[in-house]
Order: structure tokens, then C-alpha cells, then sequence
């Protein structure tokens, strides 16, 4: 008598559902442990059946229902958990519709459960379990909820009603069975069962799905390589080498950021040293300047001590002098007198008294001369002519005054003229002067803008560090359409506000707004904070749809002007364009009636339904106004002929204000004439009378004379003897002065310096330093010095103390200026560093301050952190380089060694059973050739060739430096394509790293004496059954070797499911491939579409038959045949029939 199928073994004996598709209420179904045949019609559910054990025994992720009816073996789309716990059965069409629609057998909430029993025919059962629930409104897989159940003990599926079909209750099913296990996901569940039923990995899983659908797969490549051979650990090795490159970026990302962090801030270095010699250069200018007083006042005192001895040696000299020309003018004052004392003796006493009047009337008649010529000339320059006599003064100089008169009167009825022609000249000047500003700003800076507004564009962008470029004007990027040019004088009008916004880029907008309170800019600046291509801000003029600005209109402004389209802001202004200034454009003025915002040609505008405006301060097409424009030609020209025109107009106005002028310059002339005539009197002008006055004195001077020879004499010597006593006089007055001036001198000089001395000694000493600094600045051949000898006195001193002053406050403001520079691009650099690096110089600021602090990141970059930054990266280079990837090439090129050791246990399952009388199957492994391999390989071999500790070696050497960053970049550019999800190197990668695609298999028939006589490099070219058999043989030898590992004689686990099964074969090679699936040990769930019964049920030890009605549930059959080894009970009749009734409707 026969015991149990190779006990030890899991096999399943039973099988229970509830509500599993098409099998309404519960069903309970017994497997023989030799296994069984499961038949019927097509349609009946024998598929159903199969499904209902891999939803247990198959992984979510791999699941697919029905595969074995799909020629691509991916599973019955139609078909998912939801499916067959609804109880899909018929598809209707919707007669209203037309739409092909699915009958479910449960409609409301319902709930689902499969319960298989192993059992090793050793003691041990296992029965899992998966209950399932969906609520009324369920109504994809996902909202179907699970529970899984591992328990060791036989289970009655129908007991756990009452926890599963209002909802799965597992803390109730843990609580009225604590034994069991229980979890709602598959992945713990998975792990259990393996382990369990001696599944060796989800790899076997996988297989036992497949083989279910083994009649779909033709290419053994496939079947070995998916479902035999394990992932490769290539893939973990490329993805912990890509894991760890992290770290390599990170430390590569750190010497380059250290790097980056050093260059910026080693510029600092310069600054600083730069910076502070202008502060040490101020301080010494300011100490300069500071001592300078007290400096010179000694150099005054030493000077002063000089003078006043010099001064004391001269007033002695002088003394004796003094005295002497005393004695000289003394006689000579007594000779004069004794003289003139003879003189008065001989009668001539009257002479001196007659002389005096004479010059006097020698002077009147000079003034009468001089008048009379001044009057003559006056008269002349305003054509009139002095009167004969005195008599006719008076009436004449009556005519000048009422000629006066007429010229005040002409004078203010002429003033409002001339002022008009002197406003004109200022303003034909301001027009070329502001024309020529335009056209240069023009021509230097290309932009149609306003001079003031660039040339503030420019200053904001020197303090900002940025271009003029990063910072345009809204005018500059906006044109006027071609074929739209006669619009374009209105659409300056109506887009001026607009054109000059200076639009500013949000990153920088904080540092813009900054700068723009510090100063003033001299004319009304607007800018707009803009980030780059983003919509324009609505407005409450704005027009928009619930998608944004509404679409450009024909006929209105925004549809006659085009935007720069490469500017990062033209998303931004269309969108302005488009909201704010969506103007119809007209051409009467008699359509504005019907708008609500409108233009005209000639530059009216109606903004709203009651605001019109027209702004006619120039004309509509006056070019040089215009702003619009990434063209500046058109402007150019009209500017250039602008400014033609002005010079005209100036030149002309310039010759009338001349005209203007010389007119002014006469009528003055000939009021002061008039004037001054006038004023002038009739006996100013008698020089008659004069002479007859000088006559007279010189006839009595004669008569005096004439016959007295002795009082002549007398006369003649008095001139010299007065003359020799005005000469001794002047001598000793000269003398006399002479000392004065010395005293004086001494005494002002002994004044002042006992001044200096006394701010001396009030005065801090000079500082040696700055003593040597002043010297050298008096003794510099670019001072001024007076030419009267080589040593200083007061006044050169004064001098030099004057320019050396200026000097000291000019380099003061040069070495300030310099100062200041080095301030602003130490601020600039530290604030570029603060906002690159924030977290590094998060306690810093940017002012000059902080520039120590920089300076002390900077030493600590270079002596800390970039050595240890660049250390690391070595370091990590080198491991990985010589570790991760050399593991990795290693592992890829003797892979093809441990593929054709995983396919020699395959071989030998394969020889333990005939493929055909004499022959066996067996399975060869052959190298493919790929370049993309090959190249992978070669760049793995480059990365590892050179040695990076001699990089490490080589200190600072650049050379060797750069050979690192290069191997570096190469590894990075590799990491990068594994690490990457673009499909094409994702394909790349598999490629690579999936060493079981290297190879290919090809299968070979040998002879008794190992020779090959067929081949198979996959089913091709075969018949169906051919194929079929050579899957089977393949299939059963792959599943030997995952589920009896180790040198086990059988699997663990003996359940094999085949789905339709043998359909193509004939009786021989079904019985063929059978034979090798029970010589490998396996228990056999055949399901046919009643094919072959006769052939099939030789092995396996029952019968399974399915019948299904149209609109009804299915009905099981099961029969399970009498072993004639096995025991009996003496009851059991050789073949049982029975119709397993189904249980109350759940």
C-alpha cells in the first residue's frame, strides 16, 4: 500500500471561496495531493479559479489575471480585484448610449475571501488567506480593502463572515483567532509565505505566476533571464557607487565652493592692504594738517630771531647815520636862509608871493583846457555843437535835458522788445544746448530715452556693480509695427508714462531701492520691481478673462506695437500692454462716443468714459520727443536735423541780441554825454581868462628884475641851496623812516614772536613723523619761494604755509576719494560674498567694519578648510575610483562566469529526464558582444588607470591638480547617466549593469553520446507543440532549481499551475513534458478546455469540472480518482462524482 505523495513537501489540498467572480456564495474544493485536472467549457471559470490562488500567491506588482488567454501573457485588463469581487459575467451594450457596459453579479457592498490549505503530509498545514471588502461606492481596485491571514491550522473561510462582510474587523479576526497572523499589506505577508512553504525569493514567486501562462513564452532568454537568473548585484553596486558619489560630489562641491569662496574673497587682500594705507595716509594727512600751525609757528620763531638781530645790527648802523645827515641838513637850512635873507634885502620879497599865483593859474588853465576838450568831444558824439558865447548856455542845455527825456520815454516804450529778444536767445540756447545733450546721450548709451533718465540709469548701475543692459527702460523695448509708423507720434503719448519705467529685476530690487533713497538723481526716476516672463499685475483699468490679460484686439494699440521678444521682460510688458493699455485706435474722433478708451491720429486720447486728454506742449510729430524704439537711427536723424535747426535759430537771435546791445551801448553813451554837458558850466570852459591872469603875474614879475643885477644873482644861487637842503632833508627823513621801520620791524617781530612763543608752549609736540613729512614737503622744489636769496623768510614762510595746506586738504581729498573706493569695493565684494554664501557669513556684514572678519574667512580657507575640503575630496576620489567602481567593472566581467554556474544545476534537472528517447536538453551560455559594454568597461578602466594618491602626492602642483578635477568630472559625468531617468539612458543602464543580458542561452538536444543534434535559440520556427514541449522542459527545470535549492532531491514547494496547457501538443509530447514535471517532484493544477482528459489525468489525482450558464453563477464538479496503492476506507468507490452544492448566497 502506498503512502502520501512525497510527503514533506507543501502541497495544496483545498481550496475556499466566497464571492469570487463568477462563483456566487461559498465554495470549498479539495485538491488531490497528486494533483488535479481542471476542465470545463470555455468561459465556465477555470481561469477564474487560477486567479482566485495567485491573488494569494503572486505580488501585487507582478499580478495579472487571466494571462494564459492574452498571446502577450500580460494578463486580462478587464480583469482586477474589483472584477471578481463584483462578480463581473456579461458585457451589455446601452441601447441609449451605445456603450458596451459590464453586468456584476454584487452590486452593493459586498465582501470576498480565498482561503488554500498546504500540507506536507508530515504533520504541517498552512492555510492562507485573503479577505477582501468593497463598499457600494467602490469603484476602482484601490478602493478595495484587504487583510491577509497566515494561520497553521486548517481555517473555515465561511466562520469569519461576521467579521468581513460589514467591513474587514481585523482586530476582531486577531482577537477570536490570536494564533493567526494578519496584515493589510502583501509585503510582510510575501515574506512569511516564503519562508513558510520553502519559497526561496520573490524570484520564485515570479516564476510560479509565469508558468501558469508558460503556453505565451517562446524565447528562452526570456524565460532564463527574468525568472531563473537573479538580479544581478551590479545594479546595487552602481547605485551604492552612485550613493556614495554623493559624498564625493559634496566633498567635490566643497573644495569647489572653498575654491570659489577663496577667489572671492581674495580680491579683499588687495583692498585691504590698499584701504588701509589710505587710512594710514589719512591719519598722517590729518596729523599733517593738525601740527602744520604749530610746525610753522617754530619755524616763524627761528625766523623771527634771524630778523630781529639782523634788525638790532641795522638800527645801530642806522644811529650813527642819523646823526650825521642832521649835521649836513643843518647847514644847508642856514646857507638857504642866509640867501634869502640877502634876496629880501635887495627888494625881492614879493617874488615868492607872484610865483605861487602864476602856477596856480598855469592850473586853472590846464582844467579850463581839459574841460573844453571833453566838452567838444561829448558835443560831437551827439552831433551838436557848444555855444559862442555864455549867453546861450543856458537855453542850450535846456534842449539836452528835454533830448534826455525823449530818450527815457523811448527807452520804456521799447523794454518789453527787448526783453522778448533776450528771452529768445536763451531760449534758441536751451534748445540746442538740451537737443546736443539728447543727441550725445543718444549716441553713447543707443537709447531713445531722455539724457537725465540715462544718465541716472547709469549712476544706479556703477553703484549696483550691474550693466546698463540688466536695467531697461520700457521704451527701449518696445516698437512701433512697420506698417503702424503713423501711429506712432499717439502711441508715444499714450505709452510715455510706460516707456520711461526703468524695469528692475526682483533679485536685485532691494539693492535698487537702497540705492535710489542714498542720493538724489535730479529728475523724476519710476521703476518697476518685474520678475522676468511673469504676467503684468492687474490694475483697476485692467481688462482680463480668467486665464489673464486679455487677448490683443485688431485695431488697438498693443496690436500696432511689437515687444522685444529676447528681453527675460517681455512676458511681462505684453501683458501690461495687454491690460493697461488696451486703446482703440481711431480715425475720427466721432468713435469715441461708442468706447470707453480711445486714440486718435492726432494724439487725443479718452481714457475713460468721461476723462479725455490731449497733450499738445509739442507736436504730435515732433520725433526728437519720441521715446519708443530698440532702434535709435530714426531719433538720430530727427535730432540731428533738430539741432541744424536750433543753431539757426540761435545764431539768428544772437544777432538780433547784438543789434540789441549796441543800441543799449549808444543810448547809454549819449545819456552820459547829454548828461555830463549839462552839468557843465560856461566858465569851466573860459580859457581866454585864464591866460590873461598868467600874463599878468608874469609882467610884474619882470618889472621886479629888470636893472637889478646883484638880487638876479641872489636869485640864481637859491634853487640850489634849497635844492641842497631838500636833498640833506630827504636823506636824514629817509634815514629817519629807515630806523622807524627797523624799530617797528623789531618790535612787530618781537611781538608776534612772543606770541608763537607762547602758542608753543601751549602746542603738543610735533610728532617725529609728521615733523619729517612737513620737512619734506617745504623742502619739495614744487614749492613757491621768493627770489631774493635761497633762505626763508616770514613771507615765504606764510606762503609755504599757505600751499602746504591746500596740498595737505587736496591729498586729503585724493587719498578720501582712493579711500572711499577701496570702501565701496570691499562693500561691494563682501555683499556679493553675503549673498552667495548667506549661512558663511550669516553673523557678517557688509560693511567696512567687517572686512577683518572676511579677511580672517579667507586665512581660514586657506589654512583649514580648503586643505581639508581638498583632502577629503582626494581622499573619496581615490576610494572611490580604486573601490567602488573597480568592484564594479570586477563584477560585470565575471558575471559570464557565475551565469554559466547558475545554468549548470538547470543542465543537470534537465538530464535527469529524456527531452526524447535517447536525447536531453541542455542549456548553453554564449557571450554577447555590445558596445555599449564595451565602452561602459573602458570607461570604467580609464577612471581607475592613473593613481590618485600621485595626485595627492603632488601638493599644489596645477598640472596634477587638473588631472584630479578631470577624473572627477569623468566619474561625475558616468554617475550623472546611472543616476538618470531619461528613458535612453535608463535603457543604457540595463544594458550596462544587467549582466544577464551579456549573455544569450541557446539550448541544445544531445545524443547518448553528448552530441548536439538540434539547437533552440528560442521557439521560433517550431510547431506548437514543439514549442510548448521545449517551454515545459525549460520551465520545469527552472523551477527545480529555485524551489529545491541547496541539493535538495525535491522542492520544498510542489504546486505548479498551467493554464491551458499542452493545447498544441500532441499525446506524446503532452505526456513528454508531464513526465518531466512529475519526475522533478511537482504537484499539477492542469486547467484544458476538455483537451486530452484521457492523457492528463494519468497525472494527477482528480478532476475538476466547471459549468457556467449565461447570467448564473458557476457550478463546480469534483471527482477524485481511487489510487489502486492508496488506502481505502472501503467506502470511496473507484471515481467519485459529486456536485459540490453551493452554500446560501452571501
Amino acid at each position: 500500500m502506498r503512502g502520501p505523495e512525497h510527503p514533506g513537501q507543501f502541497r495544496l489540498t483545498r481550496i475556499q471561496l466566497v464571492n469570487w467572480g463568477t462563483f456566487e456564495g461559498y465554495r470549498d474544493i479539495t485538491v488531490p495531493r497528486k494533483g488535479v485536472l481542471i476542465t470545463g467549457a470555455s468561459g465556465s471559470g477555470k481561469s477564474s479559479l487560477l486567479d482566485a490562488i495567485a491573488a494569494i500567491m503572486v505580488q501585487p506588482r507582478w499580478l495579472a489575471f487571466n494571462a494564459a488567454a492574452q498571446q502577450s501573457g500580460q494578463g486580462d485588463r478587464s480583469r482586477d480585484i474589483l472584477s471578481y469581487v463584483r462578480g463581473a459575467h456579461r458585457r451589455d451594450v446601452d441601447e441609449s448610449t451605445g456603450q458596451v457596459t459590464t453586468t456584476y453579479l454584487r452590486t452593493g457592498a459586498t465582501w470576498s475571501g480565498i482561503a488554500l490549505t498546504f500540507d506536507d503530509a508530515d504533520g504541517r498545514t498552512v492555510s492562507l488567506l485573503r479577505l477582501m471588502h468593497a463598499t457600494q461606492q467602490a469603484s476602482s481596485p484601490a478602493d478595495v480593502s484587504n487583510l491577509y491571514v497566515d494561520a497553521d491550522q486548517r481555517v473555515d473561510l465561511q466562520s469569519l463572515r461576521p467579521l468581513v462582510e460589514n467591513g474587514i474587523d481585523s482586530r476582531g479576526i486577531k482577537a477570536a483567532h490570536p494564533g493567526w497572523w494578519t496584515n493589510r499589506q502583501y509585503n510582510g505577508f510575501a515574506s512569511r509565505l516564503q519562508r513558510k512553504l520553502g519559497l526561496a525569493s520573490d524570484r520564485a514567486q515570479r516564476l510560479l505566476h509565469k508558468t501558469q501562462s508558460a503556453k505565451n513564452l517562446g524565447s528562452l532568454n526570456t524565460l532564463l533571464r527574468d525568472f531563473m537568473l537573479d538580479e544581478p548585484d551590479t545594479f546595487s553596486l552602481a547605485d551604492a557607487a552612485v550613493e556614495q558619489f554623493e559624498e564625493l560630489s559634496g566633498a567635490h562641491r566643497a573644495v569647489v565652493d572653498a575654491r570659489e569662496q577663496v577667489a572671492a574673497l581674495e580680491p579683499l587682500e588687495a583692498i585691504s592692504t590698499a584701504y588701509h594705507r589710505a587710512v594710514e595716509a589719512l591719519d598722517l594727512l590729518e596729523a599733517e594738517q593738525h601740527h602744520a600751525e604749530t610746525f610753522f609757528t617754530r619755524h616763524r620763531v627761528e625766523i623771527a630771531d634771524t630778523l630781529i638781530a639782523a634788525c638790532q645790527t641795522t638800527l645801530k648802523s642806522l644811529s650813527a647815520e642819523i646823526d650825521a645827515a642832521e649835521r649836513r641838513e643843518r647847514d644847508a637850512t642856514a646857507a638857504r636862509e642866509q640867501c634869502q635873507a640877502r634876496i629880501a634885502g635887495l627888494g625881492g620879497h614879493r617874488i615868492p608871493d607872484l610865483e605861487r599865483q602864476r602856477s596856480s593859474y598855469q592850473d586853472i588853465l590846464e582844467r579850463c583846457r581839459h574841460t573844453l576838450a571833453d566838452a567838444e568831444n561829448r558835443a560831437a558824439q551827439c552831433d551838436l555843437t557848444l555855444p559862442d558865447s555864455p549867453a546861450g548856455w543856458p537855453g542850450w542845455q535846456d534842449d539836452l535835458t528835454a533830448r534826455l527825456r525823449g530818450l527815457d520815454e523811448e527807452d520804456s516804450r521799447e523794454r518789453d522788445a527787448n526783453y522778448s529778444v533776450l528771452e529768445h536767445r536763451v531760449k534758441a540756447k536751451d534748445a540746442v544746448d538740451t537737443l546736443s545733450t539728447d543727441l550725445r546721450a543718444l549716441e553713447s548709451q543707443h537709447s531713445n530715452m531722455e539724457a537725465a533718465l540715462l544718465l541716472a540709469r547709469t549712476a544706479l548701475a556703477d553703484e549696483l556693480g550691474v550693466t546698463t543692459d540688466e536695467l531697461p527702460f520700457a521704451g527701449e523695448l518696445i516698437d512701433v509695427l512697420p506698417d503702424q509708423t503713423q501711429w506712432q507720434g499717439a502711441i508715444e503719448r499714450v505709452l510715455r508714462p510706460l516707456a520711461r519705467t526703468l524695469l528692475v529685476p526682483d533679485e536685485i530690487s532691494s539693492r535698487v531701492a537702497a540705492a535710489v533713497d542714498r542720493r538724489s538723481w535730479g529728475t523724476r526716476l519710476v521703476w518697476e520691481r518685474v520678475r522676468p516672463d511673469s504676467p503684468a499685475p492687474s490694475t483697476p483699468a485692467t481688462t482680463s478673462t480668467s486665464s489673464g490679460a486679455s487677448p490683443t484686439r485688431p485695431g488697438t494699440l498693443p496690436g500696432k506695437v511689437a515687444v522685444l521678444a529676447s528681453s527675460p521682460f517681455a512676458g511681462w510688458l505684453t501683458g501690461t500692454l495687454a491690460r493697461r493699455y488696451d486703446y482703440r485706435c481711431v480715425d475720427d474722433v466721432s468713435e469715441f462716443s461708442r468706447l470707453d478708451r480711445g486714440l486718435t491720429r492726432a494724439g487725443q486720447v479718452k481714457h475713460s468714459r468721461t476723462r479725455h486728454e490731449k497733450d499738445d506742449r509739442w507736436k504730435v510729430s515732433d520725433r526728437t520727443r519720441w521715446l519708443l524704439g530698440s532702434s535709435t537711427a530714426g531719433k538720430h536723424d530727427a535730432l540731428a536735423r533738430a539741432l541744424d535747426q536750433a543753431r539757426a535759430v540761435l545764431q539768428t537771435a544772437i544777432e538780433a541780441a547784438d543789434a540789441l546791445d549796441e543800441r543799449i551801448r549808444h543810448r547809454h553813451s549819449l545819456r552820459t554825454n547829454l548828461t555830463e554837458l549839462i552839468r557843465t558850466r560856461p566858465e569851466d570852459l573860459d580859457v581866454d581868462r585864464a591866460r590873461a591872469d598868467i600874463d599878468s603875474v608874469e609882467t610884474q614879475l619882470r618889472q621886479l628884475r629888470a636893472g637889478n643885477q646883484e638880487l638876479a644873482l641872489a636869485e640864481s644861487e637859491l634853487p640850489g641851496l634849497q635844492e641842497a637842503e631838500s636833498a640833506a632833508r630827504s636823506e636824514t627823513q629817509q634815514l629817519q623812516v629807515d630806523a622807524r621801520v627797523r624799530h617797528d620791524e623789531m618790535t612787530s617781530l618781537t611781538t608776534r614772536r612772543e606770541r608763537w612763543t607762547a602758542a608753543l608752549r601751549r602746542a603738543e609736540d610735533v610728532p617725529e613723523k609728521v615733523r619729517e613729512a612737513l620737512e619734506a614737503r617745504i623742502s619739495s622744489p614744487r614749492q613757491p619761494r621768493s627770489d631774493r636769496d635761497d633762505r626763508l623768510d616770514l613771507e615765504d614762510l606764510e606762503t609755504l604755509h599757505r600751499s602746504t595746506t591746500t596740498q595737505i586738504s587736496e591729498d586729503q581729498r585724493t587719498t578720501q576719494s582712493d579711500r572711499d573706493r577701496q570702501i565701496k569695493l570691499a562693500e561691494n565684494r563682501m555683499r556679493r560674498f553675503k549673498e552667495t554664501w548667506p549661512q558663511r557669513a550669516a553673523d557678517l556684514q557688509d560693511g567696512v567694519d567687517y572686512l577683518p572678519e572676511y579677511l580672517r574667512q579667507l586665512e581660514q580657507l586657506r589654512a583649514d578648510r580648503l586643505p581639508e575640503f581638498e583632502a577629503r575630496f582626494f581622499d573619496l576620489l581615490q576610494s572611490q575610483s580604486r573601490n567602488n567602481i573597480t568592484a564594479l567593472a570586477n563584477r560585470i566581467r565575471i558575471s559570464r562566469r557565475e551565469v554559466r554556474n547558475r545554468i549548470d544545476p538547470i543542465n543537470e534537472s534537465l538530464m535527469r529526464t529524456e527531452y526524447a528517447r535517447g536525447r536531453h536538453l541542455q542549456v548553453r551560455v554564449c557571450d554577447r558582444s555590445l558596445p555599449e559594454v564595451r565602452d561602459f568597461l573602458r570607461e570604467l578602466q580609464q577612471i581607475t588607470t592613473d593613481s590618485v594618491s600621485d595626485v595627492m602626492e603632488a601638493g599644489d602642483d596645477p598640472q596634477a591638480r587638473q588631472g584630479a578635477e578631470e577624473r572627477f568630472l569623468r566619474i561625475q559625468r558616468l554617475m550623472a547617466r546611472l543616476r538618470s531617468q531619461e528613458l535612453v539612458d535608463r535603457r543604457w543602464r540595463e544594458l550596462c549593469l544587467d549582466t544577464r543580458i551579456h549573455v544569450e542561452f541557446r539550448a541544445e538536444v544531445l545524443d547518448a553520446e553528448s552530441r548536439p543534434v538540434d539547437f533552440y535559440e528560442d521557439a521560433g520556427g517550431r510547431s506548437g507543440g514543439e514549442r510548448q514541449k521545449f517551454v515545459t522542459f525549460c520551465l520545469a527545470a527552472a523551477l527545480r532549481y529555485q524551489l529545491a535549492r541547496d541539493g535538495a532531491t525535491l522542492p520544498g514547494y510542489g504546486v505548479v499551475a498551467l493554464d491551458e496547457a499542452f493545447d498544441k501538443t500532441d499525446p506524446e509530447f503532452t505526456r513528454a513534458g508531464l513526465e518531466v514535471f512529475r519526475d522533478f517532484g511537482f504537484q499539477l493544477l492542469l486547467a484544458t478546455p476538455m483537451k486530452m482528459l484521457q492523457t492528463l489525468e494519468d497525472y494527477v489525482g482528480g478532476i475538476i469540472l466547471f459549468q457556467n450558464e449565461p447570467g448564473r453563477p458557476s457550478r463546480i464538479m469534483v471527482s477524485q480518482f481511487q489510487d489502486p496503492g492508496a488506502e481505502s476506507d472501503g467506502d470511496e468507490v473507484a471515481r467519485e462524482e459529486r456536485d459540490d452544492v453551493q452554500a446560501p448566497l452571501l
